[in-house]
């Protein structure tokens, strides 16, 4: 069997063919590019403040580390949605404040963040 090539071992071995290979190589690098991603923008979200930029990262390396052994494909696929739509959301839709001394919260709103109307609730309206 030396003179096989690798990719014939490794499908003995496994039992996968090469559209299955192809699409495990497909998802490995969906799931690195998804982590790239969230890293980014964990750090553009949370500039300057250390503590959340510190267990930030702990919650997005647990989250793929806990994950890594994952062989079923509609799951990871699944969870890649998932984490997209979490780095969309944070992306877009998350601000950070910070108060000041004279107790006001400041929002820094960077130039990717969404802005939507505020609609009274009916009861708020006067």
């Amino acid at each position: 069997m030396s003179d096989c090539p690798s990719s014939i071992l490794y499908t003995l071995n496994t039992g996968m063919n090469d559209s299955m290979m192809a699409k495990g190589f497909e998802l490995r690098l969906k799931v690195i590019n998804l982590y790239r991603s969230l890293y980014r923008t964990r750090q553009e979200l949370f500039q300057g403040d250390q503590l959340a930029l510190n267990v930030s990262l702990q919650k997005l390396r647990t989250g793929f580390l806990d994950n890594k052994n994952e062989t079923d494909t509609n799951k990871i696929e699944s969870m890649i949605k998932l984490g997209e739509e979490v780095d969309d959301l944070l992306k877009h839709n998350a601000v950070q404040c910070k108060r000041n001394d004279q107790g006001i919260y400041k929002m820094k709103i960077r130039n990717n963040t969404r802005l939507l109307d505020n609609a009274l609730h009916p009861d708020d309206r006067r």
